[in-house]
């Protein structure tokens, strides 16, 4: 009986090895930045340590993460050379994100992306999307000021904390296929590069949307400040000469067959020097999104022809709760 014990430990035990030096010996690649060239294309591998995999505690040996950047004719060809680079085992079962440069988003560049991905074995569909104006490799100069894992940064969670997309939150692959492949306009939320640790570049802040229609075959960007209002909120601040506030539970509803656009919201006065700021905070709203409705006309982010309802005229209806009865005044 105890020979029977020893003889299953053992087993358990070897078992156990084999799966920890696997992470090892896999090349786990949480994020790929992609990139259209006269050549061909270049992309971006962002690489985790094995350590910080699995890990929420910054590893103290050695960098946190490492980029390489490969050429290729073709987006196969990327990914076999990378291939070629290494022995170990290249990992695409744990993807967060792929980041595309401005140069991607096109009809054929998309439809090359998507076939790639689909035809892949090796490839998870469980990652997000975003688009980005900046050099691709200064988006991936990522900064931990706290000493958080590398696997915590927004590229490698991306839904982490949705509170970061101000304007619109990341489509996951599978959905954006979908939008895309219904001729609906896609959003993707528009990263950049900031210099906000240091003098370089080496975080990442969502300053806009960018919009794909591949009907029209058109790509535009925007980074107004009205488009934070076409977003559902956990917390949402909102802030002029006249007023500061906080929106919680933000909330924004198309209905397109009533041609009404609902808007519900609780919110708190952190500053005021008006006397009627429920009154006044509609009237923002209202126009911000009035605005975005004119906008339209561009992209049809609002996918107004998608549901049929392009020609009709729209109503805006909000409805505010006070979560402060009696708000501060400042005198001016």
């Amino acid at each position: 009986m105890k020979k029977i014990i020893i003889l299953i430990l053992l087993v358990l035990s070897c078992t156990g090895c084999k799966a920890a030096n696997r992470i090892y010996y896999d090349m786990y690649i949480a994020s790929i930045g992609l990139q259209k060239t006269n050549e061909g294309y270049n992309g971006y591998f962002y690489l985790p340590s094995s350590i910080d995999v699995g890990n929420t505690e910054k590893s103290s040996e050695g960098e946190a993460a490492e980029v390489a950047m490969v050429e290729g004719e073709t987006l196969q060809g990327v990914f076999s050379n990378l291939d070629l680079t290494t022995t170990l085992k290249m990992n695409l079962n744990h993807i967060s994100s792929i980041v595309l440069d401005d140069s991607m988003v096109e009809k054929g560049e998309l439809d090359k992306l998507i076939d790639f991905v689909k035809n892949s074995n090796s490839f998870d569909y469980n990652f997000y999307l975003f688009v980005t104006d900046s050099k691709i490799d200064d988006i991936y100069s990522l900064k931990n000021p706290n000493d958080e894992s590398v696997i915590l940064s927004a590229l490698c969670d991306p839904i982490a904390n949705t509170n970061i997309y101000a304007t619109i939150e990341p489509p996951h692959f599978l959905n954006f296929c979908r939008d895309y492949y219904n001729n609906q306009t896609v959003g993707i939320p528009l990263i950049s590069s900031e210099a906000i640790w240091n003098e370089k570049d080496d975080s990442i802040y969502c300053h806009g949307v960018g919009f794909y229609n591949r009907e029209l075959n058109l790509y535009k960007k925007y980074t107004d400040n009205e488009f934070s209002f076409l977003k559902k909120h956990k917390n949402f601040d909102y802030s002029d000469a006249n007023i500061g506030v906080r929106l919680n539970d933000y909330k924004i509803n198309i209905k397109y067959n009533d041609s009404v656009i609902k808007v519900s919201s609780k919110y708190e006065i952190l500053y005021s020097n008006i006397d009627n700021e429920e009154e006044y905070l509609k009237n923002i709203i209202n126009s911000s999104i009035d605005k975005l409705i004119i906008k339209n006309d561009e992209i049809d982010f609002l996918n107004l022809k998608y549901n049929d309802s392009i020609n009709k005229s729209y109503t805006i209806e909000i409805k505010l709760k006070n979560k402060i009865k009696k708000p501060q005044k400042f005198e001016t």
